[in-house]
């Protein structure tokens, strides 16, 4: 068995749902591979850094399956005071600063006894719910169909979760892979900002800084999104940006807010900062939508 499995990836997807695919939450976590073997046992991020000090009671389970090599695919997610979904809480945990609930989702298996990748995924969540021992900290994830999914993608906008993965039930696990037969369904939420500056890296923008600007005229910039628009509207939007720019600090260029950025992202961070946000549009100040 090989020392180390890249993950499977999937591809971001915003078109129409396939039919009679597996759909399953996105958790907002870290990706973690569990190797359970006769010598011991490993928990490796998408990476390969190990992470078997900050989540010790899953060594329970290289005792607990009937069957040795064991390799499964999952999620660890991690919960704030209140009892919500926490990307920095399991972040935390990580660093060995979090006391507060973790759990490790199991959304495939790799090996149990043998080696299960050319297996539809169809077969190996058969295989993974029929052979997984009881946890507290550890469990397969439900996966829904049909009408279900839609029920599913209404919970999860209610509870405001990441999103959903569709998944192809007829497709083998490959390794290290980005494919289709995996699809990432973001739930996103949207806002208005000014454009406060942008950045210069490989191309003479490479992205906006977005924010407010403060009653007492403090800029408050919420976060950088990259400067993903069509070639001839980008072209424009460079001519605009250097008529605006209004001073030079190293790598930024600080331009007068009269622009609005329409931005879509995943949520806001402890700090009012946006995680995963991308450029919906772009209109002047005084333009309505």
């Amino acid at each position: 068995m090989p020392l180390f499995y890249p993950p499977m990836l999937g591809t971001l997807w915003r078109e129409e749902w396939p039919t009679n695919w597996y759909y399953e939450v996105k958790w907002d976590g870290i990706r973690a591979l569990l190797y359970l073997e006769e010598g011991g046992w490993r928990l490796l991020s998408r990476r390969g850094q190990l992470l078997n000090h900050a989540f010790p009671a899953l060594e329970d389970l290289r005792s607990a399956f009937s069957f040795l090599p064991v390799v499964l695919d999952g999620e660890l997610v991690a919960f704030d005071q209140q009892g919500r979904l926490s990307f920095s809480a399991i972040l935390k945990q990580m660093q060995g600063k979090q006391t507060l609930p973790w759990y490790y989702w199991v959304f495939d298996c790799l090996h149990l006894g043998e080696p299960l990748l050319h297996l539809p995924l169809r077969e190996r969540k058969e295989k993974l719910a029929r052979s997984f021992p009881h946890h507290p900290l550890a469990g397969p994830v439900q996966w829904y169909q049909g009408e279900q999914a839609r029920l599913l993608w209404q919970k999860v906008k209610e509870l405001e979760l990441e999103g959903m993965m569709a998944k192809d039930p007829e497709s083998p696990y490959l390794p290290g892979k980005r494919s289709q037969h995996w699809l990432k369904i973001k739930r996103e939420q949207r806002l208005e900002l000014s454009i406060l500056g942008f950045t210069r890296e490989n191309r003479p923008v490479s992205s906006l800084l977005v924010g407010e600007i403060s009653p007492a005229g403090e800029k408050k910039v919420r976060g950088k999104v990259n400067c993903s628009l069509p070639a001839p509207r980008y072209q424009a939007l460079v001519q605009l940006l250097r008529a605006l720019t209004l001073e030079q600090e190293g790598n930024i260029f600080w331009v007068q807010p009269l622009l609005i950025a329409e931005v879509a992202y995943l949520e806001l961070t402890a700090e009012n900062q946006l995680r995963h946000p991308r450029l919906l549009g772009i209109r002047k100040q005084e333009e309505k939508k």
